[in-house]
């Protein structure tokens, strides 16, 4: 009998610990959308229309994404 891969999940930490981090933090799309409160799917939707926290360059796209969660507070701040 083989024995299947464990698979993990992703970790996503809370809001509460997401108030922690230091500023140059990269975060996911999903942890960005549960501090925000949306589904991933408006993150994605308002960055395309350019009224999102902005996520990185090289780390936008529908497979890969990451947030500095220093960039996310500000735009918290300033919605």
């Amino acid at each position: 009998m083989s024995k299947q891969p464990q698979q993990h999940l992703p970790l996503i930490r809370l809001p509460i610990e997401l108030g922690c981090l230091p500023e140059d933090t990269i975060v996911s799309a999903a942890e960005v959308a549960l501090l925000l409160g949306w589904p991933v799917a408006m993150l994605r939707r308002r960055e395309r229309e350019g009224h999102g926290p902005g996520c990185l360059t090289a780390a936008c796209g529908a497979d890969a994404d990451g947030y500095r969660i220093g960039d996310v507070r500000r735009w918290m701040a300033s919605s």
